[in-house]
Parts: structure tokens; sequence; C-alpha cells
């Protein structure tokens, strides 16, 4: 979790499904197991690498290039098949954090609409990068994330649960404190241009204050 995050998050439903989400890693044991995942693909890239050079040894050797220039291939694909393998894996543990979360959710009697409307804003920022290879990420294509989990979340007894007023109220303040102490005072001042909530206020008053390059006689601060 971190400042990006909850920047993109528009309510607090979507910031309790990446914390479900990653809750799922914890619990599906994900995290503990990633070390001994990366050892095991340096061991399998390495044997594979032996193997190609070994044969193109012999076939430098055995005075046939095309046999040693077929080992150097050998080579250089164990370490990607290695990767690919590791990857792949990877893949499969994002889908079971993906369900656990709803799992969480559901028994937290949350929606997991937030879920969705994540992933949504995590395809459309996607839309633009040309030449993605699916098989070279650690995450499924937010698109196929989406396709796997709508189902489930829209048969949730809980689909509809709104977030309460109250929490909203402070998700907004929190994102207004973020964007005015995070980004450039002209961004934060646009982004809540003509708005005039409290959190838009409170944003516009921080950033105000670090464009004047003031010090402010007390601490700003809004909890």
């Amino acid at each position: 979790m971190h400042a990006g995050t909850l920047m993109i998050s528009d309510t607090p439903n979507q910031v309790i499904g990446v914390i479900a989400h990653e809750t799922g890693h914890i619990t599906g044991g994900h995290l503990a197991r990633l070390r001994s995942q990366v050892s095991q693909m340096k061991s399998t890239a390495m044997a594979l690498q032996i193997l190609g050079l070994a044969a193109a040894i012999g076939g430098s050797l055995a005075g046939v290039p095309s046999a040693g220039q077929l080992g150097m291939g050998a080579m250089a694909g164990g370490t990607d098949a290695a990767m690919r393998s590791f990857l792949a894996y990877r893949q499969t543990e994002e889908s079971s954090a993906d369900q656990a979360a709803m799992t969480f959710l559901n028994a937290t009697r949350q929606s997991g609409r937030g879920m969705i409307e994540t992933f949504d804003v995590l395809a459309d920022k996607m839309r633009g990068i040309q030449g993605i290879n699916p098989y070279l990420m650690t995450h499924p294509l937010p698109q196929t994330r989406i396709s796997q989990l709508r189902t489930l979340v829209e048969q949730s007894p809980y689909y509809d649960v709104k977030d309460p007023p109250e929490l909203q109220y402070r998700h907004d303040l929190m994102r207004a404190k973020l964007s005015g102490f995070l980004e450039k005072p002209e961004a934060s001042l646009n982004r809540y241009k003509g708005d005039d909530t409290l959190a838009a206020t409170y944003a516009r008053a921080i950033a105000t204050y670090r464009k004047s390059g003031v010090t402010p006689p007390c601490r700003i601060s809004m909890s």
C-alpha cells in the first residue's frame, strides 16, 4: 500500500479491496514462499545453462558450429524458460489472492465492487501501452482479473453495500492531504479547482502554503 494507491482510490471500499487482496497473499503464504521460488528459479536456470554450455562445447569439439550455436541458444533460453515459469506461478498466486479477498470481504459484509473499480482504473492506464507480453508480467492483465472476479463480486449479497458517509468523509480528507503535500502545488490546485467541499479547501490551503514558501505559524493538521 502506497500513496499512489490511495490517490487513485475514490472510495474507502477501493482501498479495503486492496488490503483484502494483500491479506490474501499473507494467509496464502505467498510472501513466505517467494524466497524459495526465486532460489528454485535460479537453480533451474543454472541447470539449463550448464546443459546448454555442454552442448555448445561438445558441438565445438566435434567441429559442428551449428551445434555450438544451438547450445548457446539453449543457455539463453534456459534463463528465459525459468523466468517464465516463475512469472506464471506468481500470476497464479495473484489470482488466488483475489479470490481470497472476496472471501474476506464477504465474511466482513463488505462489497467487492471496489476491487473491480480499482482494476478498471489499472486497465485504463494500460490501454495506451503497446506490446505488453502477458507472460512476462508478475500480475495478470487487469482486464483478465476483472473477468475472473466480476461473477464472484456481483453474486455477493453485499455487492451494493456502501461506505459509511463518515468513512468517505475521512477518506476524502486523506486524499486531499496527500494531494496538497505530495503533488506539485499547481497540480493540486487544478485538481480541486471549483470544488467547495472541505476536503478541497484543505488541499488548496496546503498547496497555497507550499507554493508561497512561507513557514506556517502552526502545524497544519486535520484528523
